[in-house]
């Protein structure tokens, strides 16, 4: 009997999986996300926006969960996801929401795609973070591609 270690690599999936849509999906969604939201911002306040926009949100994600057939994470952790959710979620939408009231959603869009090399270039000045020369190489490609 051979080990686990032993056996040959499978081969990728040849072609779109289930995953590769969904991915595809989501990218869309979030694509398009700038553009609704900002036209709604013609019609609504920022915040009575968002006022609305996560409750129903929040609704949709637990109804989703349930039928998924996951389960509400124990009480003793409602705490803390509180608070990462406070500051993940409610803080940046605010920065977020307000961000996008005041400038198109071209530079939004701009803005939001530059973050993950700005977040490394920080990360590395201020010492967190390690950047080899193909790092550099791939935030350069990345700062190409958002412009």
């Amino acid at each position: 009997m051979t080990e686990a270690s032993d056996a040959p690599p499978r081969a990728a999936p040849v072609g779109l999986t289930p995953t590769d849509a969904l991915l595809a999906l989501m990218a869309l969604i979030w694509g398009v996300n700038l553009i609704v939201v900002k036209a709604a911002l013609a019609v609504f306040q920022p915040l009575a926006f968002n006022a609305v926009r996560f409750p129903l949100a929040t609704v949709a994600l637990i109804a989703v969960t349930g039928l998924l057939g996951y389960r509400l994470p124990r009480r003793q952790f409602w705490l803390p996801l509180a608070l990462y959710g406070f500051l993940g979620n409610s803080l940046y939408q605010l920065g977020f929401i307000e961000g996008l009231g005041r400038t198109r959603a071209g530079n939004a869009a701009l803005l939001m795609a530059a973050n993950p090399v700005l977040t490394a270039v920080i990360s590395h000045w201020r010492g967190h973070e390690h950047l080899g020369p193909r790092d550099w190489l791939g935030l350069m490609l990345s700062g190409a591609g958002v412009a």
